[in-house]
């Protein structure tokens, strides 16, 4: 616990090594207005410096773009208390990220690809810890944009690992609407399949 930072990292019910950042304040969701405020907690740079619990918990250190952080759209969580899934990437969304990722720019756009059924924007982040990022800042204005509320995304991060410089961020936004859910989760792995393989680089 962190009550520093304003949150615990718990593990879940759920899944092989999955865990959850919660916050230990009151901070209802991706729609909470307090996640745009100047001095707001950066819970996803937490989140992903917490990501070696599942490291720990796999007995085995995965690849900084084997691992995931999502939270889910009001329409999709299962409790009304900000938290953010820290886990293994599903291993075909790896590969996928992998050859198409190259194609993802520094403005959110949709993806060439479906995933999971489902058309994701996506935009890469060149801050390689989220040192001088917050995920919710980003993406809210993609949704004002759009005339979307937050409370209808769902928001994904996960390393890219480049070729031709230091690492950065994907993020993956998906929205709520008919026939979709907005579970930026179903994109994980709670099984943890990368634990007994793993994914090589092209």
């Amino acid at each position: 616990m962190n009550l520093a930072g304003g949150y615990a990292v718990l593990k879940d019910f759920v899944g092989v090594a999955q865990y959850l950042l919660i916050s230990t304040v009151r901070v209802s969701g991706i729609e909470s207005p307090s996640l745009l405020e100047p001095d707001s907690s950066n819970y996803f740079r937490a989140a992903w410096r917490s990501r070696h619990y599942v490291d720990d918990r796999l007995h085995r250190r995965l690849g900084r773009d084997e691992v995931s952080l999502a939270i889910n759209s009001t329409e999709r969580r299962t409790q009304n208390q900000l938290h953010i899934h820290i886990d293994c990437f599903a291993p075909d969304v790896v590969r996928t990220l992998r050859e198409v990722g190259p194609c993802i720019g520094a403005q959110w756009a949709p993806m060439p690809v479906r995933l999971r059924g489902h058309v994701y924007s996506a935009i890469r982040i060149d801050d390689s810890d989220l040192a001088h990022t917050d995920p919710f800042k980003v993406l809210a204005p993609h949704a004002a944009q759009r005339g979307q509320p937050m409370g209808d995304q769902t928001l994904l991060l996960t390393s890219a690992v480049l070729a031709d410089g230091p690492p950065a961020f994907y993020f993956l936004d998906d929205h709520v609407q008919t026939g979709d859910w907005a579970s930026a989760e179903e994109l994980q792995d709670h099984t943890c399949a990368l634990a007994d393989r793993s994914i090589e680089n092209p």
